[in-house]
This record gives C-alpha cells, structure tokens and sequence, in this order.
C-alpha cells in the first residue's frame, strides 16, 4: 500500500536528520495538547477546543462572532462550533442574540 501524499511530500522534501525532528515535534505537539485538554478538563470541565474557541471570541472585536467564523479561526467545524455555543448557552457562559445568522453568542463576564 502507497504512503499518503503528505508522507511523500515530507519524505522528499526533507532528509533524514529533518524529518525525525519534524516527527518529534509533531509527536510533542500531540502529546503536549492531549495533556493540556486532560487538564482543563479536569480543572475547569472544558477541553483544549473550547478553551480556543473561546480566547478567539474574547479577542474578537464585538465579543461575538459568526459560527462560520469561528470554524474559520480554529480548528473546529461549523457544527462543532454550535454545539459548543449551545453548551455555554446552557451553562450560562455566554448569551445568546438573535440574528439573521446563527452568531457564537458574546462571552459573559
């Protein structure tokens, strides 16, 4: 079976020596954002996505934004940022407003 494109790409763009520290960063990255998610999780009950989403919104000019928007900036899906939204709605992490567009709904403080 063929490797996948990107692993082609990365075998001929890189030699030996680069592509180990490629994979090492690559595995340190992975590793270091698991143990980021486990422990927001554990001490304030929101994963490593959320906690992006939500410094995204809080720099965003108007404290809101577009679920499209949102997707755009992170590395969610437009569902994942609703369902996201609803949750805080839920808890009462944010509010929502009414629009012509479903909006990621302004933090609350």
């Amino acid at each position: 079976m063929a490797a996948p494109p990107i692993v082609e790409t990365v075998n001929q763009l890189l030699n030996p020596a680069e592509r180990a520290a490629w994979i090492g960063f690559v595995r340190s990255h992975s590793a270091l954002l698991r143990r980021l998610d486990a422990d927001l999780r554990r001490s304030h009950g929101i994963s490593i996505s959320a906690y992006e989403a939500l410094i995204v919104i809080g720099q965003s000019d108007t404290g809101s934004l577009q679920m499209s928007d949102l997707a755009d900036r992170t590395l969610l899906t437009k569902a994942g940022s609703a369902v996201l939204s609803r949750g805080w709605s839920a808890t009462g992490w944010c509010g929502a407003r009414p629009t012509r567009r479903t909006a990621a709904p302004p933090i609350s403080p």
